[in-house]
Parts: structure tokens; sequence; C-alpha cells
């Protein structure tokens, strides 16, 4: 065995030779890449364990330039996961940045993206990990959008076998990775401009089952700037559901808030046929901004970036031989930007 020296420590050459196999198959074991049996990358990356084999974190960091320069040689495909209920998830705009993005960063990086569904019919854990598996793709990007908790029932020991991040959301059973954008900096940066220009009763009108997926943020964020507002200027928070357009308007009227902090378009729509002027009666300002919502103000939540560092932390995850829950998984947040639009009133200098 090596001595414990710089110049003895163990390199990949000695684990071959331990081992009786070629470099590359060193190679290929230490990145736990399913080319190799499973038996064999064990076997492998035992022999490295004892030897005390480490990477060579300098060498690593010029490795990593070195192919950021080239062209990546494909290496295999990821999986975007659709956890919803319904497959059309992926038509919403967010999601479809997310996706976007991440299928943008995995190709820079030598890495394909592939559709599922969790709801498709027939699918299970077992099923789903067996067609992975066959496509020889080691790593998942579960897209989740629903209520905090489990994220798929039955699947416990499905994230196990994979190099494993979640997109969108944080709260969730079992505890992977996550990538996602700061909704409490972006709901306390979109109350923070309503009072800089001038607005006297901010209002948020939210859906309770979006709030509640997100940990309270937008809600926390909001409140965070409005609290210390004398009472007669706090208009409660309205329960947005996209079916009760009279129970809007009824609660619009009753509290007569001048700007509206939303994350739902439908209170545009609302608001326009009801015949109030915007911004003059009241302005309006959204959570989620797109480029083509130019009728807008609003906050830029750079969904491309989240779905970006999804792949980033599960690709390293790869590079690692990291696959399933973590007591203390790895959080990348990214703070949003301010845009401004013709939904409210210019800034009174």
């Amino acid at each position: 065995m090596p001595a414990k020296g710089n110049s003895d420590r163990p390199n990949m050459q000695h684990i071959a030779d331990a081992a009786g196999v070629s470099k590359s198959a060193v190679s290929l074991a230490l990145k736990n890449d399913p080319r190799l049996p499973e038996a064999t990358r064990e076997r492998i990356q035992q022999i490295a364990a004892d030897m005390g084999y480490q990477r060579n974190p300098v060498m690593a960091g010029l490795m990593a330039q070195l192919r950021a320069s080239r062209t990546p040689k494909f290496q295999a495909n990821l999986a975007w996961l659709n956890c919803a209920e319904t497959q059309d998830m992926m038509q919403w705009h967010t999601f479809k940045n997310f996706r976007k993005g991440a299928k943008e960063r995995a190709q820079s990086m030598g890495y394909g993206l592939e559709d599922f569904w969790l709801g498709e019919q027939g699918m299970s854990a077992a099923r789903l990990a067996q067609i992975l598996n066959a496509r020889s793709i080691r790593g998942v990007i579960a897209a989740a959008a629903q209520v905090p908790g489990n994220l798929h029932d039955g699947y416990d020991a499905f994230w196990d076998q994979f190099s494993c991040c979640v997109v969108g959301i944080a709260n969730f059973t079992p505890r992977l990775p996550a990538a996602i954008v700061d909704h409490y900096q972006v709901s306390m940066l979109a109350a923070q401009k309503a009072l800089e220009a001038g607005y006297q009763k901010p209002a948020l009108v939210l859906e309770h089952a979006l709030d509640e997926l997100l940990i309270g943020r937008f809600s926390a964020g909001f409140h965070s700037v409005v609290k210390d507002l004398p009472s007669n200027r706090i208009a409660p928070v309205h329960p947005f559901d996209w079916r009760e357009k009279q129970a809007f308007l009824k609660w619009f009227k009753e509290h007569k808030p001048d700007v509206i902090v939303t994350a739902h378009t439908d209170v545009r729509k609302w608001i326009d046929e009801a015949g109030i002027s915007v911004p003059e009666t009241v302005g309006l300002i959204h959570l989620d901004l797109e480029p083509e919502m130019s009728d807008w103000a609003g906050v830029k939540q750079h969904n491309e970036q989240v779905g970006a560092n999804a792949a980033d932390l599960v690709i390293a995850q790869i590079t690692r031989a990291e696959t399933g829950a973590f007591a203390n998984p790895k959080i990348m947040m990214i703070n949003s930007d301010w845009e401004d639009g013709p939904s409210i009133k210019k800034k009174q200098l």
C-alpha cells in the first residue's frame, strides 16, 4: 500500500494495478458509471477506499476547465420527472422555463434530458427504476408542484438508486437537494416597490395552496414589508380561486386596495372586465413576470437559472457517485429582479 506522503499518494493507476483492471475501468468505477457491472464497481471502489485514494481538487478543477473549453462528449440522459397529478403541468410557464434552463445546462455538460411522468398509466417505482436503468439514466430532476409532504408515496426506495434533486420547492420528503427561487425575497421586493410608488393600501391576492406549497414564503415576504402600516391600510389576503370571480370582486369592493400583488394573471382579466382602471384606480404587480406579460409590472424570477441550478446539482452528485436523500441537503436559491411596467403608477418624486 502506498505511503501517506504526497509523492506516494495512490492514483488511479495504483488502484488499477491492485484491482487487476485497466485505468479506464477505475475511472468508470469511481464515477459509479453503469457501463461497469455493479459488483465490479463496488470492488474497485472498496479497493480505492482501502488505499486511501482521494481526488486531487486542483487537478479536478483544471480538468473541469479543460472540459468546459471543449464541445462536451455525450455522457447520458438525465430524467426530467413530472411529479404533478396532471401531465399538463409542463405547460405552465414557470415549469417550462425550469425545464428549458435544465436542458440547456445539461447539454452544455454532455447530458440530454428525457421526460417522464409519475402519473402515467401503469407507472410504479419499480417500473420507473427499470426504465431508467435500462436507458443508463443515473440522474433525476423532479419537478414538483403539489402540497407539502411526501414527493410521491411508495417511491422511498426509488430515490436511493439515483442522483436526484427537486426543482421548484424545498419542503418535501425525502430530503433531496433542491433548486428554487427565493419566494420570500420575491414578494418582499414587490411590496417594497408598491410602497415606493406611493400606494397607500397594498393587498396580496394568492391561492392558498400555492402559498402552502412554498411554506408561506410569499405571504411572509409581503407581510414583512406591510406589517407596520396602520391597520386601516392593510387589506386581508384574498385566497385566489380561478372559479370565484365574484368573490374576488366582492372582496375588492369591500376593502378597496389601491395596489394588488398577485401570482395570478386572471386578476388583471377580472379587473378589466369589471371596468376598473389600471393603474389609476388600482395598481397590479405580478410575482412571476414573463416577457410576454407586457401589460404588467412585477418581479422576474429567472426560472431558467433555477433549472440550470437543478442540472448542476444532479450532475455534481453523479460525479461524486452520490445517490438518494441527504441528512442536510443543499438548497440552491436565487434572488429575483424588479421590472417596471404599465400596471403601476410612476414613482412620485
